[in-house]
């Protein structure tokens, strides 16, 4: 390229914004105004409610209303629609029963059952303690000095 040749990057009659001027224009052009945003999310809103009071009323129609067969449509809404015939639901009401019936059974009625019961549980714990203690025993013989 000679040196005589100017290059020219803007105009005179080009006007539009470089550097700061653009980036603060850019910016506040990015903003996005509350009040619109609040305008939008209410539309929205009054749209999903008037769906959804649709759909209920639909519902309602046809539950009211016998088929052409004279069927009438049973929902679980209601006065009592009871529960939810799922897996997970009748295990839980499952384990309620068995705790119930654990909780009526009566193990130790008598006095000398008591009386047994606990002498077991006495030497069960003395027994564990002896098995803790020889584990004591040996995590001392097997340690080794170690300075690093």
């Amino acid at each position: 390229m000679d040196d005589d040749e100017k290059l020219i990057l803007m105009g005179e009659e080009d006007t539009s914004p470089f550097g700061l001027p653009k980036w603060c224009k850019e910016y506040n052009r990015a903003l996005i105004n509350p009040a619109d945003i609040k305008d939008e999310i209410d539309n929205y809103m009054e749209e999903y409610d008037r769906k959804v009071e649709e759909e209920e009323k639909r519902l309602k129609e046809l539950t009211t209303e016998p088929d052409e067969e004279g069927w009438v449509t049973i929902t679980k809404k209601g006065r009592n629609p009871g529960f939810a015939r799922k897996e997970s639901v009748l295990k839980n009401i499952m384990k309620k029963n068995k705790l119930k019936q654990k909780k009526k059974q009566l193990i130790n009625f008598y006095s000398f059952q008591i009386k047994e019961s606990k002498m077991n549980q006495l030497i069960q714990l003395r027994e564990k303690f002896e098995e803790d203690k020889k584990k004591i025993e040996l995590m001392k013989q097997s340690r080794k000095f170690k300075p690093f």
